[in-house]
């Protein structure tokens, strides 16, 4: 118990300290995936940039998590089982187990059901010109996270713990990562003057959510462990493409004009 403590306690505090350090190091990819998104509606129009962002990244999502589903597969003999033993072994009741069970609860569909539906009422009013992007965003998000976990799941098809019926990716972290990051960045569109101490806390703190879910799934027996752990990565393509489509869809179009400023001061050295 107190190593699974122990284990939980390190990841958190990992997956916080390297979102600390990417804020402060200012880390992108080529300006980030909003970038992508502002640099794509420039240049095709803001639907059909956020659509073909859309597909791309679902594709490219659907061929990862494939390779890493057929991965996680082949590792279940080796990996999986032995730690679905070893973490049995040492799971007992408790605060901590309490804690867990409460945890879990994240990412369930009906409590992010219920999250999704609050957010886009709320996002709607704040939303007046665009009153239907918090709608549309949100549901592609939930929608394209399912389907494509559905797929991965039965295409893969590994199977699951004797204690349950989690199957590859887990759908608790990939729901969390691929569903609300929808919402943190229609809220982030919305408050422009937002500080990027802010924003990378949202984010960090989003992922540092996935973590948490994913450590709660294999501590309750709901997933073998790479089931949990693949769905990191599969909930942050998920992220990207979010983040890159929705900046797309609010993208201003033509170039920025800077304000006119009027005629330039005459120096001192000029009156002489």
């Amino acid at each position: 118990m107190v190593v699974l403590m122990a284990v939980l306690l390190l990841s958190t505090a990992a997956t916080i300290a390297l979102g600390t350090a990417a804020h402060r190091r200012r880390w992108s990819l080529a300006g980030g995936p909003a970038a992508w998104g502002r640099g794509a509606a420039q240049r095709f129009g803001n639907v059909p940039a956020a659509i073909a962002i859309a597909l791309t990244g679902w594709v490219l999502v659907a061929l990862v998590g494939l390779a890493m589903g057929f991965l996680a597969k082949a590792l279940q003999g080796s990996v999986d089982e032995p730690v679905f033993r070893w973490v049995q072994a040492r799971v007992a009741g408790g605060n901590f187990t309490k804690l867990n069970d409460k945890l879990t609860y994240m990412g369930n569909t009906p409590v992010v059901e219920v999250v999704c539906l609050v957010a886009v009422i709320i996002l709607t009013c704040a939303y007046r010109r665009r009153r239907w992007l918090p709608a549309v965003a949100v549901a592609a998000a939930f929608v394209a996270e399912r389907y494509l976990q559905k797929f991965l799941g039965s295409v893969v098809d590994r199977g699951h713990p004797p204690t349950t019926f989690g199957t590859y990716p887990s759908g608790g972290v990939g729901r969390l990562l691929g569903v609300y990051s929808a919402i943190i960045v229609l809220v982030i569109v919305l408050a422009p003057t937002l500080s990027r101490a802010w924003r990378g806390g949202l984010w960090t703190g989003l992922v540092t959510a996935g973590v948490v879910e994913a450590f709660t799934r294999v501590y309750l027996s709901k997933h073998w462990l790479t089931d949990a752990v693949f769905a990191l990565p599969f909930g942050v393509l998920l992220l990207v493409t979010n983040l890159a489509a929705v900046s797309a869809l609010v993208a201003s179009r033509g170039p920025e004009r800077e304000p006119d400023r009027g005629p330039a001061p005459v120096s001192d050295s000029s009156r002489v």
